[in-house]
């Protein structure tokens, strides 16, 4: 359910008991938090804060006591962040999350204002559940890679053939778009790789016309393909592993209308080693398209698919270009080389054109 009231905070010690008894009263009626304690603020364009909560009376169902308060909660970035990523969160989790099994976090509040300008959530503390986070240029095993793919399986199912008439406010094509628009210009190309340390293309990819050109020859082919939701940018660093190796998806704020591929070729060819690449990516997509099609989506044959997947492989080649202040170029590089790697060995750039 989202909540659309003007009942959030604008910043951290805005967040009271009283607050945090409204929002979680919206499921639960009879709670009442009697105390939190903030244990920890993460900074950033989406703040994370971590508190701890007593409550009385009774949960409408299971209730974690450690919170994660996220959204724009860092007025000093009032003057350049966009709003926008805040309000789609908290709409994936309030509007979509409970269509179709996402493995994302579990949800107690999401909201946003009347104007629809600010969102905010509050989730499960997924770190004191004993799982991890992932960051990029962290390797993953073939198994874990398999268990994303196996979710990514499920929601794509799930929303096969939807348009914005069965999910309004889910548009097509991620808003990575924009970000290609300014990185394939020559201004930001220029100063981008004369920063000492930026990751490198290959001789042969080092024309950012050629790259651009093929960005929007998939665009093109995506934008009147058949769609299911995207997580939109499902890379390495949105996802955290539950104890046991299952391998969840975090950070939904680029969700769109997409093909499969989309999600499937940029968190399968930038989560594995190259070696592991290689040797398993064939394997890993029929275990895909095998488990897309138990969970109620189409039948898609192999070498279809397989083109469709080395297609859209070349949206890892922004990792390249990922700004110094988004990414440390230490961890830009190791993502760059698996996704160029990946673009190299499938001549995915000639392939976009196809």
């Amino acid at each position: 359910m989202l909540d659309t009231s003007d009942f959030q905070p604008s910043a951290p010690d805005e967040i009271t008991a009283a607050w945090l008894t409204g929002v979680l009263r919206l499921q639960n009626p009879t709670l009442t938090v009697e105390h939190l304690e903030i244990t920890k603020i993460i900074w950033g364009t989406a703040t994370k804060v971590l508190l701890e909560a007593t409550y009385s009376g009774q949960p409408e169902g299971p209730l974690s006591r450690n919170l994660c308060v996220k959204g724009g909660l860092d007025r000093r970035l009032d003057d350049v962040s966009d709003d926008a990523i805040h309000t789609m969160e908290a709409r994936f989790y309030g509007e979509l999350r409970h269509l179709f099994e996402s493995s994302a976090p579990e949800c107690y509040y999401a909201g946003v204002d009347r104007n629809g300008d600010r969102g905010l959530i509050v989730l499960e503390d997924i770190a004191t559940t004993g799982s991890t986070f992932v960051e990029p240029g962290d390797v993953l095993t073939v198994d874990q890679v398999a268990s994303g793919l196996r979710h990514q399986a499920k929601w794509h199912a799930a929303t096969w053939g939807k348009t914005a008439a069965d999910l309004p406010g889910v548009g097509v094509g991620s808003i990575n778009r924009k970000a290609a628009k300014l990185f394939y210009r020559e201004k930001y190309w220029n100063s981008h790789f004369a920063q000492e340390g930026a990751p490198q293309y290959p001789a042969e990819l080092q024309n950012p016309e050629l790259l651009y050109r093929a960005f929007k020859s998939v665009w093109e082919s995506d934008d009147v393909a058949v769609h299911s939701l995207q997580h939109g940018d499902a890379h390495l660093g949105n996802t955290f592993l539950r104890p046991g190796g299952d391998l969840g998806f975090i950070d939904w704020q680029c969700y769109c209308f997409g093909p499969w591929s989309y999600d499937v070729a940029y968190f399968l060819s930038g989560a594995l080693s190259v070696e592991d690449r290689r040797g398993n990516e064939r394997d890993l997509l029929r275990d895909y398209l095998d488990q897309l099609a138990a969970a109620g989506g189409p039948r898609i044959p192999f070498d279809e698919a397989w083109a469709d997947y080395v297609r859209h492989l070349v949206h890892g080649l922004m990792w390249t270009m990922t700004p110094k202040v988004m990414q440390p170029f230490e961890r830009s590089r190791i993502m760059s080389d698996r996704y160029v790697t990946a673009v190299m060995d499938h001549g995915a750039v000639a392939g976009a054109y196809a």
